[in-house]
């Protein structure tokens, strides 16, 4: 713009507070993706320890399923053996309904215990899944961020230069 002295001034602003503002933004996105992959990994400890103990309790009742099935068998054994005397093999015979119903009971604990310990299992799995995609997505900002930034140093070095190129030229005239 030309005035009446004869002088010329050259103005040029800059603006990057939007993109101050937005990386600003994406900063606390970064943070509260860092907070969820925090506490996806917190739940997904928990249950990883869960599993831990329901795998170990899993076992074990799967161990006295295969005690309790293997002595039903000698009970069966036993009552079918025709060198134990007759009172022993009816009293055997008579103990094979109970152990039937006790071999019954502990199956369907073991079942459930299973369920359980699938169940704990998959929800591991799905933190897994969960953290993943997170981090992912946390990797996906920082990008972002850091591209941002560099924009945003860019255009205040530009600003800077400029200034100093209008300092230069308002001293030349």
């Amino acid at each position: 713009m030309a005035r009446s002295d004869g002088s010329i001034v050259i103005t040029a602003d800059i603006d990057v507070s939007k993109a101050d503002k937005d990386l600003a933004k994406l900063k606390k996105s970064i943070k509260d993706t860092e907070e969820e992959i925090e506490e996806l990994t917190s739940e997904k400890n928990e249950a990883t320890e869960r599993s831990v103990f329901s795998a170990a309790e899993l076992d074990a009742e799967k161990a006295k399923l295969a005690q309790m099935k293997k002595e039903l068998e000698e009970i069966r054994s036993i009552a079918k053996d025709t060198s134990y005397s007759d009172s022993v093999r009816e009293e055997v015979k008579a103990s094979v309904p109970s152990k039937k119903e006790e071999l019954a009971d502990q199956a369907t604990r073991v079942r459930m215990l299973q369920t359980e310990y699938n169940r704990t299992a998959n929800a591991v799995d799905r933190y897994n899944e969960k953290i993943k995609k997170a981090q992912r997505r946390l990797e996906k900002q920082k990008e972002e961020a850091g591209e941002l930034a560099g924009k945003v140093n860019s255009a205040a070095r530009a600003s800077e230069k400029l200034a100093m190129a209008q300092e230069q030229a308002g001293k030349s005239l």
